[in-house]
């Protein structure tokens, strides 16, 4: 599954235009439907924390790690507050260094660090799949034919397409680069404080020992 070539509303509406324009969220109907807007969806909300939970728990299980406190500190970290891109981004391919630092850390050489992330990102697309993205698609047709969309009209009706323009490319790389940027000014001036998790920094042996939130 790419990401970027998924079928979203906004695909099929710079694929199609016509009667796709005007067509929101199938789930929430409050905006056009994106990739990130999926992992954002209001209404998809306790959908995400489950795939969240089990993605963590088959990894750790698939690693034989037996610890509740990785667990949850693990699925605190999947939950970044005001950073809307981290999920979707990191289902990409996208590991931001601090994210890494951080399960490294967590993880205190129980398995390599790399080689848990490449699985938990895995489990995460695939959970995603099976829970978000097919029981999405079944919204879609219903959507569709409400607005009278067939297939031979996604067969004959196309956008003719345009090579993106000099500032098309730099909105698309300020919006790569902002993720990153969020991620290392959420660092700045606390060492032991991040917005997503909670360390204790009463001693020197805990003092990289993560905590959850809540």
């Amino acid at each position: 599954m790419i990401s970027r070539s998924l079928p979203t509303g906004k695909l099929l509406a710079q694929r199609h235009g016509g009667k796709f324009s005007n067509l929101n969220c199938s789930i929430c109907n409050t905006c056009q439907e994106t990739y990130e807007h999926l992992w954002n969806c209001p209404l998809n909300k306790e959908n995400i924390d489950c795939v969240i939970e089990f993605a963590v728990w088959d990894t750790n299980e698939q690693l034989f790690i037996n610890s509740s406190d990785i667990d949850n500190t693990v699925i605190s970290l999947l939950k970044p507050v005001d950073i809307p891109n981290f999920l979707p981004d990191l289902v990409r391919g996208i590991a931001i260094s601090p994210f890494v630092e951080a399960i490294r850390t967590t993880l205190n050489d129980a398995v390599g660090f790399n080689k848990y992330i490449h699985l938990l990102r895995n489990n995460l697309k695939n959970y995603f799949r099976k829970n978000i993205w097919l029981p999405r698609c079944k919204d879609q047709i219903k959507l569709e034919k409400r607005h009278g969309i067939s297939k031979r009209y996604k067969r004959e009706q196309f956008v003719a397409s345009s090579l993106p323009n000099k500032e098309e490319k730099l909105a698309k790389h300020k919006s790569i680069c902002g993720l990153a940027t969020l991620w290392f000014e959420s660092l700045i001036g606390n060492y032991y404080n991040y917005d997503w998790i909670k360390c204790d920094p009463s001693s020197d042996h805990d003092r990289h020992r993560l905590q959850p939130t809540g």
